[in-house]
């Protein structure tokens, strides 16, 4: 199991963290430039100041956000776990509809504490303000990309208030990042029912901690079963909303 260390040198709000992911990036993206030199030039401008996304796993999310655009899903995107705004920017970007929003839901506080449905590593290195984001770079990012201002719906606040207050009729994208499995299960109680017949559901956490992918099976296995979640990357999974 891969963890976000907590190392202070290398966190990104510090040069050298910040330092390390670019060089990363720019690695990755290298051969991503000669097949797709746009979806590169994107991806770079968000890594790693918007989002610690891999660039492979950013590319692969683009491809899944054009091809929902592509199959005329009308909906909305809807982020639950946001950080600095770079990968839901990046879908945006992708889905290329002027009249779809995009909502923004995070606590801006950090990842709430793991429980006993994650594993006991994660519950033993979690801190206060793991993780914490900023509603002015995710505003940032999105103005980075050239995107409608008035499309972006921000919501900070934790999710079991937030998501009560909140309505999306229609989602054509749903990406969770919300790594634990109780506010990813939360996400897919809340969510999973708006997303539109062929919309996406991008799970950022698959095969990364195993609460996640846990979370996801105790979900439809009370619905009597679901659709397959594919791979994305070496981390990181989605399907497609049946019907």
């Amino acid at each position: 199991m891969r963890l976000r260390k907590r190392v202070p040198l290398f966190r990104e709000e510090r040069l050298l963290g910040r330092s390390a992911l670019r060089a990363r990036a720019l690695v990755e993206l290298l051969p991503l430039a000669l097949a797709s030199p746009a979806k590169a030039r994107l991806c770079l401008r968000l890594t790693p100041r918007f989002t610690m996304i891999a660039p492979r796993l950013l590319s692969r999310m683009h491809d899944v956000a054009s091809e929902v655009a592509r199959r005329g899903v009308e909906g909305d995107i809807v982020e639950c776990g946001v950080w600095n705004g770079g990968s839901l920017a990046l879908l945006a970007a992708a889905a290329g509809s002027p009249c779809r929003h995009a909502w923004a839901f995070d606590s801006f506080e950090g990842l709430p504490p793991p429980t006993e449905r994650d594993p006991a590593i994660l519950r033993s290195s979690w801190f206060k303000g793991w993780n914490t984001g900023s509603p002015e770079r995710v505003t940032e990012a999105w103005r980075r990309c050239g995107l409608p201002a008035d499309r972006l719906r921000v919501v900070p606040g934790w999710f079991e208030e937030t998501f009560r207050k909140s309505s999306v009729p229609a989602i054509a994208i749903l990406h969770i990042d919300a790594d634990w499995y109780d506010p990813i299960h939360l996400c897919l109680e809340r969510w999973y029912d708006h997303v539109a017949p062929g919309g996406a559901v991008l799970l950022n956490d698959w095969n990364l901690y195993s609460g996640a992918n846990r979370a996801v099976a105790d979900f439809f296995a009370r619905r009597g079963g679901g659709p397959e979640v594919r791979p994305l990357s070496n981390v990181g999974g989605y399907f497609q909303k049946p019907g």
